[in-house]
């Protein structure tokens, strides 16, 4: 008998989020929805988001078990002071498969997700059936890096939900649903310092090029050619570290193209992930 979890809607997804415990003593809250009997798909948010950045796409993700992670320092997961970088996320996303009882899944990842999703394959190869990488890079560039630096350094924490920089943070070439956005950028206030500087210094000095090369998975690589972040010219390094991968671009969209047509990326996403090849 099939148990579906509905997704929740964007008042009601705080509520819904769960809470466990890894092995290795860190506590990662998440979101699940779906058929809890089917192959999981695990999906891992960016850089300063929380488990809410798949809330758009959630009534479009259908057919499997969906866990939508919040990172160390993020959300509703521990807040942490060390260990804030891509190899320690992807541990924790190992573990926390661990303790739900999921050997394998398919792995989403967005922006710094989207690399955490590459080292996770990589690393735990054997946990991984297939990987979605959406709006990556093999490294923050130097220019991305030294805006982010000089920004972050300026502002006052806990950050100003109606600021400036939260708007810029934010943005996207075509509209974001009003609701989610309230509370994506009332939750991104209270990320602390010590998380926006380590995730930079993280994305600064990790280039995962090598760790290309031990990914077995089949990979789907997403990006928007109006990406902010994430130019063509990294693109052309993502495609020359990972030859085998499957590209779509989405022309006149954005770094966040699971926002800005939700049901359009959710139905590429499953597309992928359900092609028996």
């Amino acid at each position: 008998m099939t148990i579906e979890i509905l997704p929740p809607n964007q008042d009601e997804w705080a509520g819904a989020k769960r809470k466990i415990r890894t092995r290795s003593g860190i506590e990662l809250a998440y979101v699940e929805w779906g058929d809890v009997a089917a192959p999981a798909v695990i999906l891992i948010h960016g850089y300063t988001d929380n488990s809410r950045a798949y809330s758009l796409v959630a009534p479009f993700l259908k057919g499997r078990r969906f866990v939508a992670i919040e990172l160390r320092g993020h959300g509703d997961s521990q807040k942490v002071t060390r260990d804030i970088n891509l190899l320690s996320f992807a541990a924790d996303v190992s573990e926390l498969m661990d303790e739900l009882g999921i050997e394998k899944a398919d792995i989403v990842g967005h922006s710094m997700g989207s690399m955490t999703a590459a080292v996770l394959a990589a690393f735990y190869g054997h946990k991984v059936n297939k990987v979605v990488l959406i709006a990556t890079a093999m490294q923050l560039s130097k220019a991305t890096a030294d805006w982010l630096q000089t920004t972050v350094e300026s502002q006052t924490f806990p950050l100003d939900v109606n600021g400036a920089f939260l708007n810029e943070w934010t943005w996207n070439p075509h509209p974001i649903d009003q609701n989610f956005m309230k509370y994506l950028k009332q939750e991104a206030t209270v990320v602390p310092h010590e998380t926006w500087k380590g995730c930079l210094v993280a994305l600064e000095v990790t280039n995962w090029s090598l760790a290309a090369t031990r990914i077995k998975a089949p990979v789907f690589v997403m990006w928007g050619d109006q990406d902010q972040f994430f130019n063509a010219e990294d693109q052309e390094a993502v495609k020359s570290a990972l030859p085998d991968a499957k590209y779509k671009t989405y022309r006149n969209y954005g770094h966040s193209v699971t926002w800005e047509i939700p049901q359009v990326a959710a139905n590429d996403i499953m597309e992928f992930l359900n092609d028996p090849a």
